[in-house]
């Protein structure tokens, strides 16, 4: 760990409150390595975290990385936790070979690792238009799990076997993720209700897939896939529905749009210089009321892990966990290693019927393994 944050000075900061925005400041206190004793996505207490945003936990053979979203995004996550392996690895007197990449060196970054992109790509970019709000949102219920916190089911599936399937409906393996999902939340909790509600599925974007970055700081965007239930659907309909809804807003005209939306509160003149406890004030009420009421459920992919051929025969798979919500309080995350597909689902509730319909579902596709922390779950 000592030698891994040195290369990521990204991460190595600790939050500020100044009068009129938080701020990030240089930590060069030590990030400590714990032993895992909570769930996962458990609040990280900077002030007991030597100020850090940042957790690094293990538990027996398993090794996880935890960040505030505020600090970085998935991408920036995964190439921090891959260096760190690699460090971890050469100190246990393992032999890796053949590396080319700078993450797995000490003490090299450059002023890219830095970069704001969103005001890299936002200059003299004009709203082309807005979006149009989505309303009558179905929203997940369930009674709370009677000891609060996070129960994670991780399923694990044969990529290849998903990824041949996909291609079956002509989409991409998030794309048929998506559907069997939202089919699932269809066929458990909507079916022959008719009441129009819209499914709502948010996925997070990897913005340097579309525009050129190497920064590690934050830089993705948030796309929200709807899927109407005011008439009878099949599987077929959904995939089509989201293949229709995935081809229109995971493009360069709506991510530019969304890049100018995200930037155009922090560039306003007048709300610079807004003392921050009223700006605190209003983002809390705004959070209260609306908070995450816009969505059904969130879906990460954070597509395949690659790593040196040397290090694969240490590691058996990756898992991908996304922190649930009050209003959403079932999400999921998605990852892959060679052909081990990882979906996690990350639930505050004790029902499971979305949860058991979708595996069911996939379990005609490929087998699969399934486990859970049993967190909260009597």
């Amino acid at each position: 760990m000592d030698i891994t944050i040195k290369r990521f000075p990204t991460l190595a900061l600790s939050i500020k409150k100044g009068l009129f925005w938080n701020y990030f400041e240089e930590n060069n206190r030590k990030l400590l390595v714990q032993e895992e004793k909570y769930y996962p996505c458990y609040n990280i207490k900077s002030k007991l975290n030597n100020g850090y945003l940042i957790r690094v936990a293990f538990y027996k053979y398993r090794l996880s990385v935890e960040i505030a979203h505020s600090l970085a995004d998935a991408t920036s996550l995964i190439t921090f936790l891959k260096s760190l392996l690699y460090h971890y690895f050469t100190l246990s007197s393992k032999i890796i070979n053949d590396i080319n990449e700078d993450i797995f060196k000490d003490n090299i970054h450059t002023i890219a690792d830095y970069d704001d992109s969103f005001e890299v790509h936002t200059k003299n970019k004009k709203r082309s238009k807005k979006e149009r709000r989505i309303k009558n949102i179905y929203l997940i219920k369930g009674k709370p799990l009677k000891i609060y916190g996070d129960n994670v089911i991780h399923g694990i599936l044969s990529l290849e076997k998903i990824k041949e399937e996909s291609k079956k409906y002509n989409i991409t393996i998030t794309a048929y993720i998506l559907s069997v999902i939202a089919y699932s939340i269809y066929e458990t909790r909507i079916k022959n209700r008719y009441e129009g509600k819209n499914i709502v599925i948010c996925i997070p974007v990897n913005l340097r897939k579309i525009f050129p970055s190497i920064s590690l700081k934050n830089f993705f965007g948030i796309t929200n896939i709807m899927v109407n239930t005011n008439k009878k659907l099949e599987f077929d309909d959904i995939v089509n529905i989201v293949q229709n809804e995935m081809k229109n807003k995971i493009s360069k005209d709506y991510l530019e749009n969304f890049i100018y939306e995200n930037t155009k509160l922090e560039n306003n003149i007048f709300a610079k210089f807004i003392p921050l406890f009223i700006k605190n004030f209003i983002i809390n009420l705004v959070f209260k009321l609306f908070e995450d009421k816009t969505k059904t459920m969130t879906i990460s992919n954070f597509g395949n892990i690659n790593l040196p051929d040397e290090m694969n025969e240490y590691i058996s798979h990756f898992e991908a966990v996304v922190y649930p919500t009050i209003n959403s309080p079932l999400n999921c995350g998605v990852c892959s290693f060679y052909d081990k597909l990882s979906i996690t689902f990350n639930r505050t509730v004790i029902e499971t019927d979305i949860i058991k319909y979708f595996f069911k579902y996939l379990s005609d596709v490929s087998e699969i393994e399934i486990y859970s922390n049993d967190f909260g779950v009597l």
